[in-house]
C-alpha cells in the first residue's frame, strides 16, 4: 500500500533518534530515567515501567540497546528519559562478554553481573528503616 502524501516516518513522530531500519552498534547501552509517576497511567505502561525495572521518579535502570527495549521505550515515552552510553565495560576495562578482560572475571559486567541491577558503587546506598526493638514496660 503506498504511503499517503504528508506522513510522517516513525522516527520522525518522536521515534528515538534512530534512521527506520538502523541498527544500534553491538554493545550500546541505555540509561532510562523515570521522570514522571505512573500514578493514573495505564495499567499496560505500568506494567511496562516495571518491565524496564522502574519502580518511581527519579530512578535510573541501564539496560542494552536492543528493539524489544526500544520498542518499550517507546510505548512509555512520555513517563521515561532515555540517554545512550557507550558499551558497558567490565573490570579490565574491555567491553562486557568479550572475555578480554581481567583473568578470571569473563562476562561480568560493571552493573554487577546478570540480573541487570547497579553496583553498590554506582548508586549511593541509602539507610534502610528498620523496626524497632517494643520498649520494656517496668512493673509500676
Amino acid at each position: 500500500m503506498p504511503a499517503r502524501p504528508g506522513a510522517s516516518a516513525p522516527a520522525a513522530r518522536g521515534g528515538l533518534g534512530e534512521a527506520p531500519g538502523a541498527r544500534p552498534p553491538v554493545g550500546a547501552r541505555l540509561v532510562v530515567t523515570q521522570v514522571r509517576s505512573a500514578i493514573g497511567a495505564k495499567p499496560k505502561h505500568r506494567g511496562t515501567l516495571r518491565a524496564l525495572g522502574l519502580r518511581r521518579p527519579g530512578r535510573q535502570n541501564e539496560l542494552p540497546d536492543r528493539p524489544e527495549i526500544r520498542g518499550m521505550l517507546a510505548k512509555v515515552a512520555h513517563l521515561v528519559r532515555v540517554e545512550e552510553v557507550g558499551p558497558a565495560l567490565d573490570a579490565g576495562g574491555a567491553p562486557a562478554g568479550s572475555g578480554a578482560g581481567a583473568p578470571g572475571r569473563a562476562g561480568s559486567t560493571a552493573e554487577g553481573g546478570a540480573g541487570g541491577s547497579p553496583s553498590p558503587a554506582a548508586e549511593p546506598t541509602r539507610a534502610r528503616r528498620t523496626r524497632r526493638a517494643p520498649i520494656e514496660q517496668g512493673e509500676g
